[in-house]
């Protein structure tokens, strides 16, 4: 008897991975991008055939992660249905780092697009997921981008405290350069409202 359940166990388990694991080469291309290899893992993503892509999750991670790689060897984004697969699929059913991954390259598609109102709405969708994940380099990607919109619009009250929480981030991960440069926009945006340099001294 305990035999039979241990077969049955796992038959499951083959189930489960057969079904529910993103292919081999989709990891490998995932820790390219995370270690900056981006063109290792677009050589990668490119070599990936349909046929190998069949389940629901390997089509919604590749639909991924070569949005990612494309927007960051910044490419502009001008179709948005390779992403829009990866929404529906990781509002369903992925963790909330994939979730919040595919929020906001939708956002930077319609950013691209000029479309203010929705990539807003994208990189808000994104960052309380994104919070959740905590996941620093994303968290820092949504606020940047999220700030220089608010900017380039007028919003300078809005984008302000969103380069401060970039501050913050980049403080407590020592990420010299990001802290530098959210320091300068918001001291931009302090002289462009005639407070300067001074009061931003003080605020920080």
């Amino acid at each position: 008897m305990k035999n039979f359940w241990w077969i049955l166990f796992m038959l499951l388990i083959s189930c489960v991975s057969t079904t529910d694991r993103p292919i081999s080469p989709l990891l490998s291309a995932d820790s390219l991008i995370q270690i900056g290899h981006v063109d290792s893992a677009l050589t990668i993503l490119e070599d990936i055939t349909p046929s190998c892509l069949d389940t629901e999750l390997s089509k919604a991670w590749y639909a991924l992660l070569l949005t990612q790689a494309a927007d960051e060897k910044c490419v502009t984004h001008t179709n948005d249905s390779l992403i829009r697969i990866a929404v529906d699929y990781f509002d369903s059913f992925g963790d909330v780092l994939q979730q919040a991954k595919a929020h906001y390259y939708w956002g930077r598609f319609f950013q691209d697009r000029d479309d203010i109102e929705r990539a807003v709405r994208e990189f808000l969708t994104a960052i309380p997921l994104a919070e959740k994940a905590k996941d620093y380099e994303l968290n820092i990607l949504l606020r940047s981008n999220l700030g220089f919109l608010c900017r380039e619009n007028g919003l300078q009250e809005a984008a302000d405290p969103l380069y401060k929480q970039v501050m913050e981030l980049a403080e407590a991960h020592k990420d010299s350069l990001r802290l530098a440069t959210s320091l300068v926009n918001r001291a931009d945006i302090y002289i462009e409202n005639g407070e300067g340099i001074m009061t931003l001294q003080r605020d920080t």
